[in-house]
């Protein structure tokens, strides 16, 4: 599906999909893939972009402290208070992971768009617009992913 959706963007040359965990045996972790994506570009900067809706479920990521010091977090703010999510964060996370979560809020307007809004209303057999790309809809239709209906 990113393959798609990056088919026939104008720099589209520019991206790569990387196809590592899908072929990692057994449960993969985006701490096991920062690890080697560090040895395989060593120096270069590696981001971990998120939304501010995941936050809540963070600290039960596995090694969520190790790939927060080993990334720079950018989190696309959603919804709610952005110090009511730092704060409650405070109490699972060291003081210099919390600051890095802080630096990578991104102060702009409220993204409405999230995969799992997007799933429930593909599962509803509803109409996602334009939030999807018109190739990946109609594969996720052709393969009834995430309870829609081809």
């Amino acid at each position: 599906m990113l393959a798609l959706l990056i088919e026939g963007q104008e720099d589209s040359r520019r991206f790569v999909v990387d196809r590592r965990e899908l072929g990692r045996a057994g449960p993969s972790f985006t701490i096991d893939t920062v690890r080697e994506l560090e040895l395989e570009f060593q120096g270069a900067a590696l981001h971990l972009i998120l939304g501010s809706d995941n936050l809540a479920a963070l600290p039960s990521w596995h090694s969520v402290e190790e790939l927060l010091l080993h990334t720079t977090p950018i989190v696309i703010f959603r919804e709610g208070d952005p110090r009511e999510v730092l704060d409650a964060l405070g109490r699972s996370f060291s003081s210099v992971v919390l600051a890095k979560l802080e630096r990578g809020f991104l102060r702009l307007p409220p993204v409405a768009a999230s995969s799992s809004g997007l799933r429930a209303i593909l599962s509803e057999g509803g109409i996602p617009g334009s939030i999807l790309p018109a190739a990946v809809h109609a594969y996720i239709r052709a393969r009834g992913l995430y309870g829609s209906s081809g």
